[in-house]
């Protein structure tokens, strides 16, 4: 779920990177626990496509790196089997920047681009804070109440519903209402994405296959019928 300080600082981020940006935001366990793009469809689709984040040559320089760097240096320096940055020139993403940011125990990795000039230092430096920024928001795990969190570990477990009512004590109308919380403070639609999310956090402990979890996303309550959770 965007802040108020995410949605600021990525309009101004989409206006310092014309031809769009990608960011995946406070990596624990290999994965991000927040990303955002707004780079070309086309060029989504093709990078996607020839499986292109193997061998990306920005991903192995924001591995062992961090700050900034312009795509310019990187192809000078590492190499590029599958073309991915002529490819990304040919989809009108002709210039650009690598950021990568390790801070408290994650790292953000991110790439802008413009089709028109080299980024200068200046907006370099302003878009390593905005991205800093945006890290920092990204690896402060949510807060959840000790009722929310025994309800979603639960949940993790892959128990029936009915059987967490029973072993919490409370009626499903109340497990409703702290799994819609729970899903609200983590900023996803679905119960099992917020399994997923939790445990990119450390809010649970990491189990990276959740293929059996079975549990849905409960829909919204009426207003009158919600209980204190």
């Amino acid at each position: 779920m965007r802040t108020a300080e995410d949605k600021r600082d990525l309009e101004e981020l989409s206006g310092l990177c014309p031809s769009g940006f990608m960011i995946g935001a406070g990596f624990r366990h290999s994965r991000p626990t927040r990303s955002e793009t707004t780079y070309p469809s086309a060029w989504r689709t093709a990078y996607s496509e020839k499986h292109m984040v193997m061998c990306d040559p920005l991903i192995a320089w924001g591995l062992t790196n961090t700050g900034w760097i312009r795509w310019s240096e990187i192809s000078e320096r590492y190499a590029d089997p599958l073309g991915v940055m002529q490819a990304a020139a040919e989809h009108g993403l002709a210039f650009g920047l690598g950021i990568s940011i390790e801070a408290v125990g994650s790292r953000t990795l991110a790439g802008t681009a413009r089709a028109d000039r080299q980024f200068t230092d200046d907006e370099a430096r302003n878009i390593l804070a905005l991205l800093t920024r945006i890290h920092l928001r990204s690896t402060n795990p949510p807060s959840l109440t000790a009722p929310q969190l025994e309800a979603l570990s639960a949940l993790s477990r892959g128990a029936p519903y009915d059987q967490i009512c029973a072993d919490l004590g409370i009626s499903r109308t109340a497990l409703r209402l702290r799994l819609e919380r729970v899903r609200s403070a983590l900023g996803v639609l679905r119960n099992k994405d917020a399994v997923r999310q939790a445990r990119l956090f450390g809010i649970l402990p990491s189990q990276p296959d959740l293929n059996s979890l079975s549990g849905a996303a409960f829909p919204p309550l009426p207003a009158q019928n919600r209980e204190r959770a």
